[in-house]
């Protein structure tokens, strides 16, 4: 009859001890979570994280809206990556300049070159930082389209033709046309078919910024190479060299010219 009593005694100990767990660790972790009960503050916070609108800027190409949804998502997805490197203000050379409109109607600047700059708080890593070179790497590629190539070269102070060793005077307004109805050409499959097919250039463009008298920082300069049913740009400011396929006539205007 005693060992049935120990037995019993234990049970309702080890309950007793399981209760009293159980609840210092369900106090441990709701102190860990905010509970937020006003629907205005989480109304609020959610209007704050959803981006509606955003203008950036670059020196050399000018400045562009942003709306689409996909691409506002992409950008705000490098701002919550690169926020993790908190840095001291400093000043920088900024290659895009920006502004970010919320859905509660708040504006944020910010700015990106060695480091980045949201508001008066600046991110980044001591040196080169992958995630803002990628960062940079992205919204230059928002620049490249037909119409904003089109624009650099109508911007440009200086732009040269040329065929072979000849600098040809051309018809401007001709070649920016041909460039702006132009088609990009993304499948790599085709891609590949016309470098596979590639001869030497036709004529090669060349839009210098500031002008081809004076010295031109590599930001300034932007190449198309000119083949028979395509032509291929290249920005000389893209650190990672890349470049862009547009099938265009574009050819058809030497051909014209060659035939007058």
């Amino acid at each position: 009859m005693k060992r049935l009593s120990f037995q019993i005694l234990m049970f309702v100990l080890c309950i007793i001890v399981s209760l009293i767990l159980f609840y210092v660790m369900e106090k441990q972790i709701y102190n860990r979570i905010t509970i937020v009960n006003d629907k205005q503050t989480v109304l609020q916070r959610v209007n704050e994280s959803l981006p509606t609108e955003m203008k950036v800027r670059h020196e050399k190409w000018g400045e562009i809206v942003i709306t689409d949804e996909v691409r506002l998502h992409t950008i705000v997805s490098f701002f919550d990556r690169i926020q993790i490197e908190p840095r001291e203000a400093k000043n920088q050379e900024q290659v895009f300049t920006g502004e970010v409109t919320y859905l509660n109607g708040n504006k944020r600047t910010f700015a990106v070159g060695d480091l980045f700059q949201y508001g008066a708080d600046m991110y980044g890593k001591n040196g080169t930082d992958p995630m803002i070179s990628a960062f940079q790497t992205y919204l230059l590629s928002l620049y490249y389209t037909p119409e904003r190539i089109s624009d650099f070269f109508a911007s440009a102070q200086d732009v040269i033709v040329r065929q072979g060793d000849v600098e040809r005077a051309m018809n401007l307004t001709h070649i920016l046309d041909s460039i702006r109805y132009a088609k990009q050409i993304t499948d790599y499959g085709e891609i590949q078919k016309l470098l596979q097919s590639q001869n030497e250039p036709i004529a090669y463009i060349t839009a210098y910024k500031t002008g081809k008298r004076i010295k031109n920082e590599r930001e300034d300069i932007l190449t198309i190479s000119v083949y028979p049913s395509y032509f291929v740009v290249q920005y000389l400011g893209d650190n990672n060299g890349n470049v862009m396929y547009m099938k265009s006539s574009l050819a058809n205007l030497f051909v014209k010219e060659n035939v007058s």
